[in-house]
Parts: structure tokens; C-alpha cells; sequence
């Protein structure tokens, strides 16, 4: 891919509900980094922009590992995503997710 690497601090989780059959509800609050080098671009050229904030976008991503079903949702944005020049971006998000393992 193109992300150079994905660092990422779990700042909260909350447990919101476990149902039957191993079905798991959580909230996550995540800051994290990026960089992307598509996003680089030369500050000379551009004013001498150096950063730029953007609203974050909200998101799902489903996963399947194991037999488990794991759907994530970004829910909110604590913060504007904050991109460099360098292609290192930055944001504090809350997170939804939803895990269901079935019992044999």
C-alpha cells in the first residue's frame, strides 16, 4: 500500500454490551498517524503551505478473521485531521465496533 506506517494510541475503550453467542459492542477512542506518500507535496509551490485541516471523513471497515465478523465505524472526530507537506497526517477519532464470534 501506500501508508508508509500506522501508529495508533488507544486513549479509551468502553464496553458497551456482550450478547449471547460471543457478540461484543464497544466504543474505542483512537489517536492516530499516518503517512501517505501520495499526500506530499512541495510547500514552494504552494504558497508555503506547509499543513492543512480537513474534516475527517466517516468510514466502516467489516473484517472476518477467524470465522469472526468485526465490523469498525468511525463515529466522530474529536479533532480536524491535521495533513504535512511530508505526507504525515494525524486525527483523534471515536470509533464504534461490533464483533461476532458464533459458538459451534
Amino acid at each position: 500500500g501506500y501508508a508508509d506506517r500506522v501508529t495508533a494510541t488507544l486513549n479509551q475503550i468502553d464496553l458497551n454490551f456482550v450478547a449471547k453467542g460471543k457478540t461484543v459492542f464497544a466504543a474505542l477512542n483512537i489517536f492516530y498517524m499516518f503517512t501517505d506518500l501520495q499526500l506530499r507535496w512541495n510547500p514552494e509551490d504552494n504558497d508555503n503551505t506547509t499543513n492543512i485541516i480537513m474534516q475527517p471523513t466517516n468510514y466502516s471497515i467489516v473484517n472476518v478473521i477467524d470465522r469472526c465478523y468485526r465490523t469498525t465505524s468511525v463515529v466522530a472526530a474529536t479533532e480536524d485531521m491535521r495533513i504535512w507537506h511530508t505526507g504525515g497526517a494525524m486525527v483523534t477519532s471515536w470509533f464504534n465496533t461490533m464483533t461476532d464470534c458464533p459458538v459451534d
